[in-house]
């Protein structure tokens, strides 16, 4: 059996001459193959995309010089995370479309990729209060640490921490750098339930934790 040729690769100037001379009436493209020593059936595929998607260049091959995904679009990326850490990879994928409708057709598995080279990972979401680290919210804080020290313990008060859900069901992954916390930031949920209740007393230590509402205090 005889060797296989070696391949011959067809640049994109004699594409050109190629399709130039199809469109041309005083033309015989197959002519001009023959004198750019194309074969036949090369150049008629040649014809046949361009006639078929109207692409006269050939698509680049993969490689480090051919990154689909560009700086632009990993900025994006970030601020789409730093927006909202629990989007899912489609959902970075359609948003990334709908902005940069001009940028190359990535799929949500180069999205992961992509994501896990800006060293991204998926981690459990913490939630963050809003009001937490307002101003007011923080010299609150200080009024009641000092009302605690020199009254609430000599009153024998009863401290109780509450959380309007209960941790144990928390299911909400997201997305961060990796050795960063996930978090959110999410309105009060504080209602008529109090799933869980820490309390402690400074006169005899006590620890409840149950379901209750706020009528049992």
């Amino acid at each position: 059996m005889a060797a296989r040729g070696r391949y011959r690769r067809i640049s994109d100037v004699d594409r050109n001459r190629l399709i130039d001379a199809f469109e041309a009436d005083d033309a015989d493209y197959l002519q001009v193959a023959d004198t750019l020593g194309i074969k036949h059936s090369t150049a008629r595929s040649i014809v046949g995309v361009y006639l078929r998607d109207g692409r006269r260049n050939k698509l680049p091959k993969g490689g480090p010089i051919n990154q689909k995904v560009d700086d632009d679009m990993r900025d994006a990326l970030q601020g789409y995370l730093d927006d909202n850490p629990l989007l899912t990879l489609r959902q970075l994928n359609t948003q990334l479309r709908a902005d940069l409708p001009d940028k190359p057709f990535v799929t949500t598995s180069t999205i992961a990729r992509t994501l896990d080279g800006m060293l991204i990972t998926l981690k459990l979401a913490e939630d963050v209060p809003e009001q937490r680290n307002e101003p007011r919210i923080l010299d609150a804080r200080v009024i009641f640490g000092n009302w605690f020290l020199q009254v609430g313990v000599l009153g024998h008060t009863v401290y109780i921490d509450e959380t309007g859900y209960n941790i144990w069901t928390r299911r909400s992954y997201s997305r961060a750098p990796r050795g960063e916390p996930a978090r959110r930031v999410v309105h009060g949920q504080r209602g008529k339930q109090v799933n869980i209740t820490f309390a402690i007393s400074g006169e005899v230590g006590q620890n409840i934790i149950r379901d209750c509402e706020e009528s049992d205090f």
